[in-house]
């Protein structure tokens, strides 16, 4: 307590000094600080979503807050085909060990006289996804080479890619 009552004595006095004032140098007031000692309180545990409320910050809106656009919804399915490939490689891992010849098991399905247009139909949902991955990995390979960047070839390059798809899709399945 003395250290800091003689820190705001010297500091009046220092200050008295600069003035050349005598005068208001034997005037200076000694202000005595009394300080109290209080335990912390530890702060209050709010939830990240609590903190959020009372400062009055909205929730992350995530993808609700934008428009799907072309070039986005090419992206994610890009990458749910990618998905269901590494599904199918698993399938045909994993039936592999049970199959021994594959041919065989082929005619033995073609045997249950299931009507073509089923077999069109399943071609068509399994392929669908290996095309669009490939037609789109082609579009992403003229992007690394610095082609078609701008907006407008960007889209074209999205629609062109999504036909190419459809149209090698019904050409495989047929």
């Amino acid at each position: 307590m003395s250290i800091l009552r003689s820190t705001c004595v010297l500091g009046r006095f220092a200050m008295d000094m600069r003035s050349h004032s005598l005068s208001k140098l034997w005037s200076t007031q000694i202000r005595v600080v009394n300080m109290k000692i209080k335990k912390a309180e530890p702060p209050e545990e709010y939830t990240y979503e609590e903190r959020n409320m009372i400062a009055g910050r909205p929730i992350a809106p995530y993808l609700t807050v934008y428009a799907p656009q072309l070039t986005s919804m090419m992206s994610i399915s890009h990458r749910f085909a990618g998905m269901i490939l590494s599904g199918y490689a698993f399938l045909l891992a994993t039936t592999s060990f049970y199959i021994s010849d594959m041919a065989e098991f082929a005619c033995k399905i073609g045997s249950y006289g299931i009507p073509s247009f089923i077999f069109f139909f399943f071609k068509l949902i399994f392929g669908f996804p290996a095309v669009y991955h490939l037609c789109n990995g082609v579009r992403h390979l003229v992007w690394d080479l610095g082609k078609a960047l701008t907006l407008k070839e960007v889209y074209l390059g999205g629609y062109i890619t999504l036909a190419v798809a459809g149209l090698l899709t019904l050409f495989i399945a047929i």
